[in-house]
């Protein structure tokens, strides 16, 4: 059942009223361990239920399978019980994934940005599952297909396999005869599947991606039940622009949803004030969280940095000045003479620069930058910035940064995964050590200086793959030999490399691709797989269509899945299947999918 994020207070409601009926009334929350969305919006939900005084538990997963687990030990309970699924369970059958099929008393709420949506949902009773869409969603609720129980088994065994199982279970002789009535019954039931099973693959296919960010949908909650204070809209705020960073949603539903919480934040004034009372000092009035609204170039830590080393190894730039080579070095400093920065200046933190070169940095990036394939237009947004008493300056993309490096450290087990996601849970406390922030920040830098160093020293030895007539790029770590080949196990470090070699293709040979990316091993020698979209779909859906192909991979060559992932273009698997899997997709997408969204497009770098 589908449920806009407005009645979601009249759900809660319900939910409240459980645990008067239950003697364990804790509610359990189930949240993806893969980016900053999650951490907001699991953020805005504990402090919601928090205030109407409900017990919860929070979970931190990165697959069904651990799902699953967790859920053994309640199977045995009658009692009313109420999940909430953060960022994971909207693309496939959760009630039967995590093996709860058979247990109505728990009610499962689903609020996840993952794209598509399982049919079975929308038409699905209250009883078994609820999914949070609004209305304002990239995939709309109307090209959702009507749900068929038979639906999942004609996609898996295919028209000719669903048949020959419907013929055996056919009760009636007539139709095993091979008479001409037989025979034309069965071409138009074979008609009629593939019109239905085209359709499905069709959905599957045009609508896999992201939709509305889940700490919106949250946010929306918060402000139905009045507690929309200025730290709910920053969770919102952070949600929206780990979407934008990460290439998951398109420029113009960014600006949608950001002039939105413009207008929230304009009925606070921007600020929440703590508790006063009349003994309060004037300097514990001042003590204020803030946000206002800035012009975000997007130049990756460049308040913790120098402009030099920002230019030379934020993602962005590098890509378009190739900085690991000599060339590209040189290119920053004939930048830099170009807008008249002195070495002095640009080799200095960013925030002991002159203050009349930070504020013509702007424009002089953008009349120099195009000469060296930076457009800073492309890049810049109009954002957020969190200020907190007189000290604390951060934008919403630093702080995106910070948490993302958080969840993406390496992790040995399930145990460190979780630490790293309660580190990121802890950046966004304002009152946090400055040695924790600096720390975190000092990690940012490193990452960036890790994916450009070994981005382009992949792409120097030619081992990004995919010139002529291939339809993507791809690059396999699985088996590199490298220092802090830790460093590259996490899907979201893998998401930022991948963007960062895609883009210096791109201004390397002016071909957009997408790009394939294999990360390193871990401890069980498995990697993650990822996928990205050659280029932005402007104002829709930035749909990845590598899914259906990576599951038609895996099926094919029967590679085994340990994981189960969240995201349906994010597969898990062995290492040794790593060569297999690329080649047998080249073949799939040349022939099964060739399309305008894998097809190479020759274009200028922007």
């Amino acid at each position: 059942m589908l449920l806009d994020s407005k009645d979601l207070d009249k759900l809660l409601q319900a939910v409240n009223l459980d645990k008067y009926e239950a003697e364990d009334k804790t509610i359990l929350l189930f949240v993806a361990n893969s980016d900053v969305d999650s951490v907001c919006s699991v953020k805005q939900l504990q402090a919601i239920l928090y205030h109407d005084e409900s017990h919860f538990s929070q979970h931190p997963v990165e697959c069904y399978e651990e799902i699953r687990v967790a859920c053994e030990s309640f199977k045995s309970s009658k009692e009313l019980r109420t999940i909430f699924f953060i960022n994971c369970g909207a693309s496939t059958d959760l009630r039967s994934k995590i093996g709860l099929q058979d247990h109505p008393n728990i009610r499962l709420i689903i609020i996840d940005s993952h794209r598509p949506i399982w049919p079975g949902h929308v038409h699905s009773s209250m009883e078994d599952a609820l999914v949070v869409l609004d209305d304002d969603d990239p995939v709309p609720a109307d090209v959702i297909p009507k749900y068929d129980e038979n639906d999942d088994k004609l996609l898996e065994a295919g028209v000719k396999g669903y048949m020959d199982e419907e013929e055996r279970d056919d009760a009636y002789e007539e139709d095993q005869e091979s008479s001409p009535s037989a025979k034309r019954r069965r071409k138009d039931r074979e008609d009629e599947l593939r019109i239905r099973r085209d359709a499905l693959e069709a959905y599957y296919e045009k609508y896999n991606g992201f939709g509305k960010p889940t700490a919106l949908l949250l946010y929306n909650l918060a402000r139905n039940k009045n507690q929309d204070r200025t730290m709910s809209i920053w969770l919102g705020i952070l949600g929206l622009t780990d979407q934008l960073v990460h290439h998951r949603i398109s420029r113009a539903h960014y600006d949608k949803w950001r002039k939105a919480m413009e207008l929230d934040l304009q009925k606070h004034d921007g600020r929440v004030m703590p508790p006063q009372d009349s003994s309060s000092s004037a300097a514990e009035r001042h003590d204020q969280i803030a946000i206002a609204t800035v012009t975000d170039m997007r130049l990756t830590m460049l308040s913790g940095w120098s402009l030099s080393n920002t230019l030379l190894y934020c993602p962005y730039s590098a890509s378009r000045l190739q900085t690991w080579t000599e060339k590209g070095k040189a290119n920053v400093k004939l930048l830099l003479a170009k807008m008249n920065i002195e070495p002095d200046q640009s080799n200095a933190q960013y925030s002991a620069m002159a203050s009349k070169l930070k504020t013509t940095l702007p424009n002089q990036l953008q009349k120099h930058g195009m000469d060296f394939g930076l457009n800073l237009r492309n890049l810049t947004v109009e954002g957020f910035e969190l200020r907190y008493k007189h000290d604390v300056r951060i934008c919403a993309s630093d702080m995106v940064a910070m948490m993302s490096t958080e969840l993406g450290k390496p992790r040995e087990n399930s145990t460190e995964s979780m630490m790293g996601f309660h580190d990121a849970t802890d950046i966004l406390d304002v009152d946090i050590s400055k040695e924790h922030q600096t720390m975190s920040m000092e990690r940012v830098k490193y990452m960036c200086q890790a994916i450009v160093q070994q981005g382009g020293l992949a792409i120097t030895r030619n081992q990004v793959h995919g010139f002529r007539r291939s339809k993507f790029w791809y690059f396999d770590m699985s088996s590199l030999e490298m220092a802090n080949k830790q460093d590259f196990r996490h899907p979201i470090v893998l998401c930022q490399m991948a963007i960062f070699l895609r883009d210096a293709m791109i201004r390397r040979v002016s071909t957009n691709k997408a790009m394939i990316l294999v990360g390193t091993p871990d401890t069980t020698n498995h990697c993650y797989v990822v996928a990205l979209r050659a280029k932005e779909t402007a104002g829709a859906l930035q749909n990845n269509q590598y899914a259906r192909p990576f599951a038609d991979v895996a099926a094919k060559l029967m590679i085994p899945l340990p994981k189960t992932t969240f995201d349906t273009s994010l597969f898990y698997i062995h290492k040794n299947d790593s060569v297999p899997f690329i080649e047998e997709l080249k073949i799939i997408i040349s022939t099964k999918y060739a399309d305008d969204a894998t097809t190479a497009v020759h274009t200028t770098a922007a």
